[in-house]
C-alpha cells in the first residue's frame, strides 16, 4: 500500500471514479450513449492520473513553488488579467461605434454582453482584493 501525500487529489480521483461509476449504470439502465461512454473513459482516465499523483512524494514537493516563481505568478496573472479587460474595453468601444453606425440590435446585444464582463471582472476583482485584505 502506498502512502497518501495529496488528500485533495485523492478525493477528486475518488469523485472520478464515483462519476465514472455513475455514467456506467446510467448506459445499463438507458443504453449505450457515445456521450455516456466517452465520459466514462474521461472520468476513469481523470481518476486515475488523480490517484497515482496523490501517491507521489516528488510531485507534493514540487507544487510547493519558491518566491521567485509565486512573484512570477502574480505578475502574470496581473498582466494577463489586465490584458483581457483592455481588450474587452477595446472590444466595447467598438461595438459602440458599429452599434451608432448601423443601429443593429445583435450589435447592441454583443455591446451590452462585453459591459456585463467588464462590469464582473471588476466586482471579482474588487472581491478578491477584499478578501485577501482581510486575510493579510
Amino acid at each position: 500500500m502506498r502512502k497518501i501525500y495529496d488528500r485533495r487529489a485523492l478525493a477528486g480521483g475518488l469523485a472520478c471514479f464515483a462519476l465514472a461509476a455513475a455514467c456506467g449504470v446510467t448506459m445499463a439502465v438507458r443504453g449505450v450513449s457515445v456521450k455516456l461512454a466517452v465520459g466514462m473513459v474521461l472520468m476513469l482516465a481523470l481518476g486515475w492520473a488523480d490517484l497515482v499523483r496523490s501517491a507521489d512524494r516528488q510531485m507534493r514537493q514540487a507544487a510547493m513553488p519558491d518566491e521567485r516563481d509565486r512573484a512570477v505568478s502574480r505578475e502574470s496573472a496581473w498582466r494577463s488579467y489586465q490584458l483581457l479587460v483592455n481588450g474587452c474595453l477595446m472590444g466595447a468601444v467598438v461595438l459602440m461605434i458599429a452599434y451608432g453606425v448601423w443601429r443593429s440590435p445583435l450589435v447592441a446585444a454583443a455591446f451590452l454582453t462585453l459591459c456585463l464582463v467588464l462590469l464582473a471582472a471588476f466586482v471579482i476583482l474588487l472581491a478578491t482584493n477584499l478578501y485577501y485584505e482581510k486575510r493579510m
